[in-house]
C-alpha cells in the first residue's frame, strides 16, 4: 500500500512537472508588457541619464518685474560633462501648456544656473507653473520639480 502511495504520488509530479514545462501553453508564465512605448525610457518618460535640474526662481506664486526663469543645471549621470540643452515649459494654472512660451535653451558654460526670459504673452496677474528639463539631442531627462508664479505686468 505505501509503495502504491509512492509510485502514485511519483506519477502526478512528473505529470504536473510535464504540463509546467510544456511549450504549447497558452497562457504565459512570464509578465508581458501591456502598452506600446519606448522601452528604454524611464517611469518619467526620460530617456536621457541625467539629474533633473533644481528650480531656483520665481517659486511659490511669486510676481518679478520681468520674468526670467532659473534652475540649476543638471549634470549626466555617467558623463558630468555632457553637453545639455534645456527644456523650459509654462503652463497655465490650470495645466494647459502654453505652447507659445515652450522653449530649448543653450546654457551658458560659465554659469551653473541656466535661465529663460520667454517673451510669449502672458495674462497680467494670472497664476502659472514652470518646470524645466535637460535635453541632449532627442533624448530628454527627468522634469524638475513644478514652480509656479504670477505673470508680471505687460504680461
Amino acid at each position: 500500500m505505501f509503495q502504491k502511495r509512492i509510485v502514485l504520488c511519483s506519477a502526478a509530479a512528473v505529470l504536473a512537472l510535464a504540463i509546467a514545462c510544456s511549450k504549447s501553453s497558452e497562457t504565459p508564465t512570464s509578465p508581458s508588457v501591456s502598452e506600446n512605448g519606448n522601452g528604454n525610457a524611464g517611469p518619467d518618460g526620460s530617456t536621457l541619464k541625467a539629474t533633473a535640474p533644481t528650480v531656483i526662481s520665481p517659486t511659490n506664486g511669486a510676481q518679478p518685474d520681468s520674468l526670467v526663469l532659473t534652475a540649476s543645471k543638471a549634470q549626466g549621470k555617467f558623463d558630468k560633462n555632457m553637453p545639455l540643452s534645456y527644456q523650459f515649459q509654462i503652463s497655465t494654472d490650470g495645466g494647459q501648456i502654453v505652447s507659445a512660451c515652450t522653449q530649448n535653451v543653450e546654457a551658458d558654460a560659465n554659469s551653473p544656473n541656466v535661465s529663460y526670459a520667454p517673451s510669449c504673452g502672458l495674462e497680467f496677474d494670472a497664476l502659472y507653473k514652470w518646470k524645466v528639463r535637460a535635453r541632449n539631442g532627442d533624448n530628454v531627462g527627468p522634469w524638475s520639480a513644478e514652480a509656479s508664479f504670477k505673470a508680471p505686468a505687460g504680461g
